[in-house]
């Protein structure tokens, strides 16, 4: 395993008090396929 392997460090899926759902993701580099991954979130 290196630093390199994977860009997410953390990944959580998460409810709040009126039920809805996040899925909450920590990155270390930007790259550029994350704004679509974030658009279909």
């Amino acid at each position: 395993m290196t630093l390199d392997d994977k860009v997410s460090i953390l990944d959580l899926k998460a409810r709040d008090p009126q039920n809805r759902r996040y899925n909450l993701e920590m990155q270390m580099v930007a790259t550029a396929s994350l704004t679509p991954r974030l658009l279909y979130y």
